[in-house]
């Protein structure tokens, strides 16, 4: 939960041994501040999530967890699912690094 509300996106931040990113963040169709985000872990495993801010905490909405290919990359699949919930909720377009830093700010 902490990186969700202090990692900007396109940054990274270690969790014990693994690597969180923050892919974006949008407003859903509620209006609720949502953020797309990778989990890289040790073992080669990785998440691709939403979460989304409810209720003063952040509530994973989904998540897809993979193995990356041979050469470091997610398969495409993952990727797909993520992006047709991401439409599915209603999403507004990414927030620029002002709004997202504006709206993490309100979350402190």
């Amino acid at each position: 939960e902490d990186a969700l509300s202090a990692v900007p996106a396109g940054g990274k931040q270690k969790i014990g041994d693994d690597q969180f990113t923050a892919i974006a963040s949008f407003k859903n169709g509620s209006g609720q501040l949502c953020r797309e985000f990778e989990r890289d872990f040790k073992s080669g495993a990785f998440t691709v999530g939403v979460a989304c801010f409810e209720n003063g905490r952040w509530s994973t909405q989904a998540v897809i967890a993979s193995a990356r290919s041979d050469a470091g990359y997610a398969p495409a699949s993952s990727m797909d699912a993520i992006e047709a919930y991401i439409s599915a909720i209603g999403a507004g377009p990414s927030l620029g690094s002002d709004e997202e830093a504006a709206e993490l700010a309100k979350l402190k």
